[in-house]
C-alpha cells in the first residue's frame, strides 16, 4: 500500500512545473531603473491604467525613419523601448520573466499599425526570447504591409531567428505574458495562464549556452510610421505595460491543482493507514 503511494506521488510530482525557478516580474511603479535601448521612444511615462501602475510609451512618427538623424537612420532603430537588469543576484536555473500589456479595441481590432513586446535576455547579449503584440501589420517588419483588422501573439525563436503566430486568449484590458524556461533547453510562453508556445532543444552548444542565466528584462516598440505599404507617413500610437501580481504567470496556476492531488493521495494514504493499524488493535 505505502509503496503504491510513493509511486503515486513521484509520478504526479514529475509533471509539476519547476519548485526552484526564480520568478521575475518587470516594474512599472516608476521610469527609474529603464535605460534606454537603441532609440527613446517619443513618449515614456509612469502611469495608472485600470488600477494598475503602468510604464506608458508613445510611438510616434516624429521618431520613425526618415526621421532620425544619422547613424540612427536605419531600420535597427525602428525598435524603440527600455531595458533593465532583473538578475542582480545572478541567480542560475529556471527562470520565468512577467509582464502585463494592456490591450485597447482598437488594438484587438487591428486598426493602428503598432507592435510591442516583452523580451527576456540570457547572458551579456546571448539570447533573446520575445513575446509580442503585433496589430494592424501583416508581419512585424519596417515595409510589411498594413492588415487592418489583424492582431496577433508572436513568439520569436532566438535559433531560427524566425517568428511564430500563436492563437491566444487575448482580450481588451490586461494580458499577463510570462516567458518561462527550465534552465536546460525548454521554453514555454503563456498568455493569462494558457501555454500558447513552446519551443524545445534551445540550449546547449547548438542553442544558447546561457539559457540558465537570466539577466536582462527589455520593453520593445516598432516604428512603423513612414514605411510604405499602406502605412500612415504621420500619427502616433501608445502602449503600456504592468508588473503582473505574484502568482497570476502560466507556471504558478497548475501548482495548487498538483497540490490539491497531492492531499487527496495522502488523506487516502492515512486514512488506509490508521484502518490496518486498527485491524492489528483488534485482532
Amino acid at each position: 500500500m505505502i509503496k503504491l503511494y510513493a509511486t503515486l506521488l513521484a509520478a504526479i510530482t514529475l509533471g509539476m512545473p519547476a519548485a526552484n525557478a526564480t520568478d521575475f516580474t518587470i516594474p512599472t511603479t516608476t521610469t527609474s531603473g529603464w535605460t534606454t535601448d537603441r532609440y527613446p521612444t517619443n513618449g515614456f511615462t509612469s502611469t495608472v491604467l485600470a488600477g494598475q501602475n503602468a510604464l506608458e510609451f508613445t510611438v510616434s512618427s516624429a521618431d520613425d525613419l526618415n526621421s532620425r538623424p544619422y547613424p540612427y537612420n536605419n531600420t535597427f532603430y525602428n525598435t524603440q523601448g527600455v531595458s533593465q537588469l532583473l538578475n542582480t543576484g545572478n541567480v542560475l536555473g529556471p527562470w520565468t520573466l512577467t509582464g502585463d500589456v494592456y490591450v485597447t479595441a482598437n488594438m484587438l481590432a487591428g486598426t493602428t499599425p503598432m507592435s510591442t513586446s516583452l523580451w527576456a535576455e540570457t547572458g551579456v547579449n546571448q539570447g533573446y526570447y520575445i513575446m509580442d503584440f503585433l496589430s494592424g501589420m501583416s508581419a512585424r517588419s519596417y515595409g510589411a504591409a498594413a492588415d487592418p483588422g489583424f492582431s496577433t501573439v508572436e513568439i520569436y525563436n532566438d535559433i531560427s531567428g524566425a517568428w511564430a503566430a500563436v492563437a491566444s486568449p487575448i482580450t481588451t484590458g490586461w494580458n499577463s505574458f510570462e516567458i518561462v524556461s527550465d534552465g536546460v533547453g525548454q521554453m514555454d510562453y503563456y498568455v493569462d495562464g494558457h501555454d500558447v508556445y513552446t519551443q524545445i532543444n534551445m540550449g546547449g552548444s547548438l542553442g544558447d549556452p546561457y539559457i540558465n542565466d537570466f539577466t536582462t528584462a527589455l520593453l520593445e516598440n516598432d516604428n512603423f510610421f513612414g514605411g510604405g505599404n499602406g502605412v500612415s507617413d504621420s500619427g502616433l500610437y501608445t502602449a503600456d505595460w504592468s508588473g503582473s501580481p505574484a502568482g497570476t504567470g502560466g507556471s504558478v496556476p497548475e501548482a495548487p491543482e498538483v497540490w490539491t492531488i497531492l492531499a487527496a493521495i495522502l488523506g487516502v494514504a492515512s486514512f488506509g493507514f490508521a484502518q490496518s493499524r486498527r485491524k492489528q488493535r483488534i485482532v
